[in-house]
Order: C-alpha cells, then sequence, then structure tokens
C-alpha cells in the first residue's frame, strides 16, 4: 500500500503529465510505479504517443502549406506590379490598333514570356503589313504585274491571309493581262483573239465581265469592218464593180 506522501507524488505526477498533455506538450507520460496498473500506465502512454504522432504529422503539413503559401506568394506579382503589367499592356495594344506595329513592350513589368510572345506576335504583322505595301507598290504603281507577297514561317490564318492577297492581286491583275493581249493581237492584225469569260474555270462577273463583253464586241466589229473593206477592195479592184459599198453595223 502506498503510504499518503507516495499517493500525493504519484497524484502530482500524473497531474503534471496531464497539465503537458493539456497545454499541448504531447512528449508527456505517465512515470512508471505510480500506483495505476501497468497495463493501464502502457496503454495511456501509448496513446500519448498516437497523439503525438498525429500532432507532428499535422505540424508538418501545417508548414508544408506555409511553404506552398510562401512560393505562390513569392512567384505571383504583387497587386501594384499586376497594375503596372496591365497598363503597360494596354499601351501598347492602343498603339497596335492605331496601326504602329513598331509597338514593342520591354518594360520589367511585364513577364517576359509575355512580353515576347506579344513582340513576336507584333512583328509578324509589321512584316506582314511592310509585304503587302510593297506589292502594292510593284503591281499597282510599277506594272510589274506578276510579283506577289511572299512571308516564310506563316501558318495557319496568317498564311492564309497573304493567299487571299495574292489571290486578290492575280484576280485583279489577270484580265488586265487579257486585254493586253487581246490588244496586241489586234495590233498585229490578228483579230481572231478575244477575251474568256470564264477564267480558270470560274464565270467572269461584274466589271470583269462587262469589260470582256467590250473588248470582244470591238474585236467583232473591227473585224466586219476588215471583211467589208475586203469585200469590197475585191469588187472594185478585181470584179470592177466601181459603185460598191462598205456595210458595217
Amino acid at each position: 500500500m502506498p503510504t499518503n506522501g507516495s499517493a500525493v507524488a504519484e497524484s502530482e505526477a500524473i497531474g503534471h503529465s496531464l497539465s503537458l498533455l493539456e497545454g499541448g506538450d504531447f512528449s508527456a507520460r505517465l512515470p512508471k510505479g505510480v500506483a495505476i496498473p501497468a497495463e493501464m500506465i502502457d496503454r495511456l502512454n501509448t496513446v500519448f504517443e498516437r497523439v503525438q504522432r498525429r500532432d507532428k504529422e499535422s505540424a508538418d503539413h501545417e508548414r508544408e502549406l506555409i511553404d506552398e503559401i510562401e512560393t505562390l506568394k513569392n512567384s505571383h506579382p504583387d497587386r501594384r506590379t499586376a497594375m503596372r503589367e496591365k497598363k503597360e499592356l494596354l499601351r501598347a495594344f492602343d498603339r497596335i490598333e492605331e496601326g504602329d506595329f513598331s509597338a514593342r513592350i520591354t518594360s520589367k513589368d511585364v513577364d517576359s514570356d509575355l512580353s515576347q510572345a506579344f513582340n513576336r506576335v507584333v512583328r509578324l504583322n509589321a512584316r506582314m503589313a511592310d509585304e503587302f505595301e510593297r506589292v502594292s507598290r510593284l503591281v499597282g504603281k510599277e506594272g510589274k504585274l506578276f510579283n506577289r507577297a511572299s512571308i516564310e514561317g506563316l501558318k495557319g490564318s496568317w498564311s492564309g491571309s497573304v493567299l487571299a492577297f495574292n489571290t486578290l492581286i492575280g484576280d485583279l491583275v489577270q484580265p488586265t493581262i487579257e486585254v493586253a493581249r487581246v490588244i496586241g493581237a489586234v495590233a498585229k492584225g490578228n483579230l481572231s483573239q478575244t477575251m474568256p469569260t470564264e477564267i480558270e474555270g470560274r464565270p467572269v462577273k461584274g466589271a470583269f465581265l462587262q469589260m470582256a463583253k467590250t473588248i470582244n464586241t470591238m474585236v467583232d466589229q473591227l473585224k466586219a469592218f476588215a471583211s467589208e473593206v475586203t469585200r469590197v477592195a475585191r469588187e472594185v479592184g478585181t470584179d470592177g464593180k466601181l459603185g460598191g459599198q462598205a456595210e458595217v453595223k
């Protein structure tokens, strides 16, 4: 039987361990030799150990969350930087909207990947604008009708835009080439040439069709006139019919 003194000491030891546990110190253990069966002490200490492990795991998880939050905070720009980035982007887009393809983003306030991607797109727009201007000058001003736009490395709709531009130039130039061909033949006395009303399997329409009809009508009239002149010349010069008259409808 424990004495009163030992009982008090045991109670104090148990109370101390429980106080430590209550205060969050999960390293607390019940001392051996107190007036509690050893099996119960072991079981209680096992519970304390489990609680301690869980607390440690929870603390480790909490530290991991804190580290992740700090990483995100360090990797993401603060609000002031984000506002500067937005301002730089809007300024650059405004210049592009106004047709200024010399605009570039060089500010360090803008994410480098974003600024590089933006600058690549703007440079591509500038190349296309320069190329379209060059071809327009050569074809429209200098009469070099077979020049076309060519930009290497284009994909998707970029390539489609250049193709559409070249197709437009070709559609505009082709009637001019045909007119020159027919008139050139007429100038050489060849009245058998006419303008086609179909080009590459597509019917000519609108002003182009009107142009073709006008040129072909002119050639037909010249052909009829030449035929009449030849007939009258033969009648007068060969057959002696001096009263012959040319008739052209």
